[in-house]
């Protein structure tokens, strides 16, 4: 499959592919992140795709970007928390409790209200399997300093590069 994006937004972008599961999951090709002028465009070739999902064109390396700060934990809570849970503009700190252990990679995002995906890209950080003995959910936790106003964050699952 071909996937094309061109860029009508009267400036320059980063974009990347990426497609959302019957779950409702953005999965984020970040290793794809393709700068585009405005005017331009660019073509991304998948040797295969995911079969039931809808494919997709996110921006990557949006504004104020976090720092990753991934540690064990001992909460027993699980998925995407946030402290404050709405910033407008102030700081935050994002956590993802992996409580299925999934040994895979993540990485903070958010959508606008029209439906646009923005991924920081270059934040994915790896969900290991926990020691044996640690019965805790591993803690991929992201501090920003600054936030976007009117945007709702989550967390999305990172894939690599479009192949």
């Amino acid at each position: 499959m071909n996937q094309t994006y061109k860029n009508c937004n009267g400036y320059s972008v980063w974009v990347t592919p990426y497609y959302r599961t019957s779950t409702g999951s953005y999965v984020v090709y970040q290793s794809s992140c393709a700068y585009v002028a405005n005017g331009g465009s660019w073509l991304w070739h998948f040797s295969s795709t995911v079969s039931g999902v809808n494919y997709g064109t996110a921006f990557c390396q949006p504004p104020y970007p976090p720092y990753n700060q991934p540690e064990q934990s001992s909460a027993t809570r699980c998925w995407t928390y946030f402290d404050p849970p709405a910033p407008q503009g102030g700081p935050m700190t994002q956590d993802y409790y992996d409580c299925g252990f999934t040994n895979s990679w993540f990485t903070p995002a958010y959508t606008t209200s029209n439906g646009s995906l923005w991924a920081y890209a270059g934040n994915c950080q790896k969900s290991g399997p926990p020691d044996p003995t640690y019965v805790f959910a591993t803690d991929l936790q992201w501090y920003f300093p600054q936030t976007n106003h009117n945007v709702t964050y989550t967390t999305v699952f990172c894939a690599g590069e479009a192949r």
